[in-house]
């Protein structure tokens, strides 16, 4: 058994989907040992890069349930590529922002197991695979599920030379692994007369048919009349979707109380076949699914009577084993290889699949019971056991050394660490020994290092040698990190005008208010983009490095610098839509877009709103930009929705640290737990305010803790002689008690809870008094104000 194996996940990162090959992976690692596999990336032929290890969860995640990303949240059109998930967006940013890049010659002379589980066209990862010199080859692993492009490529139009030319490529690739993994033995005899290999470099695995744990047998109670046929498949030439929907019509025609329901993507079928389809979906019998995760899925299979998956070409047809294991009867066809391992009174293998076979296949199966038990046992831990556990050398591997496993572990636990500091070849050496005799965390490294002089020596020199070639890399934990300061610069961005902007932005990125002169000069400011320019300068100061920490103003600085150009032209007094198109890497804008950005581009808030729009067909791309719009829609989601939305945390330089004994946590003006209702942060002198509306929620800053008081500091008084006001605790009436502040300055509003404190997410008041200075005054200033606060503070029961 190997003690470390590497996963390529290439074209995963790349494209995540939920194909067949896909699901093989991530059904595989999430049975394999975690400690014992690492995620890479081929970057070209020459460099790999080294994933964090949390990737995994993210992959499985992907599968089985997926959180709509902020942009989804606030998408206009529900069924444009804004629709995407938070997973997508992370399993991208982890493969853009890698813990190590290495180049390939190192890689394959230190990793002891190398696992592809992809299928790939790629020309340059095929270049890397086929550079791994002739001693090391035995470490590298493929899994061939098909040959279909090559024996059947007319069931792709898609595939045209340029394509064929990168799958001549994957051969030289295939060629030069130490073995092969596949599904079922005829593919193993193929593999072996198609690379002159014998048969012993080629292993069998059993895919796994268990969609999650405890499906096979959870089965839902149904209603004996109501019976449901599910369809499984990409719609594509090869399964047959036009004979499968029409027979599915005529089923369901026939009789009511049949639900049929096809789950598959859109896929290459061409325009006539498609409005066909589209035809048949819109008229309602037949239900169409696109895309959804395996939580839902199994539950359609779990309340399916009848499961179909046909294809005229197929390299395995997971779906057929997946109804199997669930139990439920099923009609497929014999080209689907799978289709041999399920053959039985419960499956129907078809020979010919048309409408009349089909229709009359799918008649008798509805006849019989739907109660059934599993017919199909192979789970997909037994498939990551045989590709984990397989060595087909006898145990030869190149270096069964546990110095090397302990090398990579310390790459992953110090790359991060120690490349941020920049530290001298010598000094950096240093520090390591330093780490590996006092570091509690590295302790195996140490056993490792004293084995001999020589030992440790080679030790230190590969931790330093990773650090060294990793310097300018900033890996993805740091961008996740510096969120909560990207939501502040949108909000500095959506202020109620440049200088409150400004303002924010030296509270939150320098820690400190703005100054004297830095306020006369920023007063002046009207251009939304010359105050953008300043709060980047802000950012890129030697007094924000020190208020903000070096990790996160490097990932801040980072992410600003690439969208600065982005943000400026959205910013700018006379948009234009075509050059920002242009820098969003999309299409010149349509005429609709054209007047929507004109009818956004009243104020900078509707700017930033603007900008989501225009990226509602940006495919994520795991990038600074997109990090930067989920920040944009958080805010404008917690901008339009009453208290909803969770905040993000606001940076620690703008919340003071509650410690376990303190009874009370004192909300600072700026801070983002007022939520909705609340203007923009004002000064006058050294005073600083907010003013309210008619109404307005303060959050929660420990929502786990009961409530016993809050308190809330009322300087001044719009429409009233003093605070008049109703309170809500959660959304639970509070008793409301005014009394004069010390110093005669002001008012102090009491909001008690019953008993001994209760759990809130926020605070809720409403004024029963309010005006607007424009109506009573004859000000500019149309805001419809009630009081204002210089602070807050809830006091806590424990």
């Amino acid at each position: 058994m190997y003690q470390l194996t590497f996963i390529d996940v290439s074209q995963f990162t790349q494209e995540p989907l939920r194909t067949g090959v896909q699901r093989v992976l991530a059904k595989s690692i999430e049975c394999m040992p975690r400690d014992r596999i690492i995620p890479f990336r081929v970057l070209d032929g020459e460099r790999v890069a080294i994933l964090d290890p949390a990737l995994f969860d993210l992959v499985i995640r992907y599968f089985e349930r997926q959180t709509l990303s902020e942009r989804g949240r606030v998408a206009e059109q529900p069924d444009e590529q804004a629709l995407v998930s938070e997973e997508e967006l992370l399993i991208k940013l982890q493969a853009k922002r890698p813990l190590a890049v290495l180049q390939a010659k190192r890689f394959f002379a230190r990793a002891e197991r190398i696992v592809n589980l992809e299928a790939f066209s790629c020309a340059e990862r095929s270049r890397f695979y086929t550079s791994c010199e002739p001693a090391q080859r035995k470490k590298v692993f493929h899994f061939i599920h098909d040959f279909l492009l090559f024996e059947v490529p007319g069931v792709f139009p898609q595939l045209n030379w340029r394509y064929a030319s990168g799958y001549v490529l994957l051969f030289e690739a295939y060629a030069t692994a130490g073995g092969f993994f596949v599904s079922t033995p005829d593919m193993a005899r193929r593999v072996a007369q198609y690379f002159n290999r014998p048969l012993s470099d080629v292993k069998v695995v059993h895919f796994g048919g268990d969609l999650q744990a405890g499906d096979a047998t959870a089965r839902a109670a149904l209603s004996p009349r109501r019976r449901q046929v599910t369809v499984i498949g990409t719609l594509e030439p090869r399964k047959y979707p036009l004979i499968v929907a029409e027979s599915l019509e005529q089923v369901a025609a026939a009789d009511p109380d049949v639900d049929c329901v096809v789950v598959g993507q859109w896929g290459w079928v061409d325009a006539d076949t498609r409005r066909a389809l589209e035809v048949i979906f819109a008229r309602g019998r037949v239900r169409h699914l696109v895309d959804i995760d395996d939580v839902e899925l199994a539950g359609l299979m779990r309340t399916s009577h009848l499961g179909i998956y046909v294809s005229s070409a197929e390299g395995f047809g997971i779906p057929v084993i997946e109804f199997a294991a669930a139990g439920v009867l099923l009609i497929t066809n014999a080209t689907v290889p799978a289709a041999a391992l399920v053959a039985g009174k419960l499956c129907t293998v078809l020979e010919v699949v048309d409408v009349v076979h089909l229709t009359a296949a799918i008649g008798e199966s509805l006849r019989g019971q739907h109660a059934r038990t599993p017919y199909y046992a192979w789970t997909w831990k037994d498939c990551a056991r045989e590709i984990f556990d397989w060595d087909p050398h006898g145990g030869r591997t190149l270096d069964k050394d546990p110095r090397s496993l302990a090398s990579w572990r310390a790459a992953i636990a110090l790359v991060r660490e120690l490349r941020g500091r920049h530290l001298p070849w010598e000094d950096l050496k240093s520090e390591v020994r330093v780490r590996l005799s006092t570091d509690k965390r590295i302790a195996p490294l140490a056993k490792a290092a004293r084995a001999s002089k020589a030992a440790a020596q080679t030790l230190v020199e590969n931790i330093s040698e990773i650090v060294s070639d990793n310097l300018t890399q900033i890996f993805w934990a740091d961008f996740i990190q510096i969120k909560p300061l990207l939501a502040e610069l949108v909000r500095c961005l959506s202020a109620h005008s440049p200088f409150d902007g400004i303002s924010r932005a030296f509270t939150v990125f320098l820690g400190r208010e703005i100054d004297g002169r830095a306020a006369s000069e920023a007063i002046r400011l009207r251009d939304p983009v010359l105050a953008f320019a300043r709060m980047v300068d802000l950012i890129h100061s030697e007094e924000a490095a020190r208020s903000l920490g070096q990790t996160s103003i490097t990932a801040l600085r980072a992410v600003v610098r690439d969208i600065e150009a982005i943000v400026a032209a959205c910013l700018a007094l006379h948009l234009d839509s075509f050059k920002l198109m242009d820098l969003l890497g999309l299409p010149p804008p349509s005429l609709p877009q054209v007047l929507e950005a004109e009818r956004r581009a009243a104020s900078v808030a509707n700017r930033l709103q603007l900008l989501l729009y225009f990226c509602q067909r940006r495919a994520i791309a795991g990038d600074s930009l997109d990090l930067f719009l989920e920040e944009v829609a958080r805010v404008v989601a917690h901008g339009t929705q009453n208290g909803a939305a969770a905040v993000a945390a606001p940076p620690a330089a703008l919340t003071p640290e509650l410690s376990p004994m303190s009874a009370a946590w004192e909300v600072p003006i700026y801070s983002d737990t007022y939520w909705e209702g609340w203007y923009a942060v004002e000064y006058a002198g050294q005073d600083t305010f907010r003013w309210m509306g008619k109404e307005g929620v303060i959050h929660n800053p420990a929502g786990l803790r009961p409530v016993r008081d809050f308190v809330l500091e009322v300087q001044h008084v719009y429409g009233a002689h003093e605070p008049m006001v109703m309170g809500f605790m959660g959304d639970t009436a509070a008793n409301v008690r005014v009394e004069a502040a010390p110093g005669g300055r002001g008012w102090r509003l009491h909001l008690g809870a019953a008993g001994e404190g209760v759990l809130i997410e926020s605070v809720r008041l409403q004024a029963l008094a309010s005006d607007s200075p424009a109506h009573a005054e004859g000000l500019p200033d149309a805001r419809e104000l009630s009081f204002c606060v210089t602070g807050a503070t809830f006091v806590y029961s424990d």
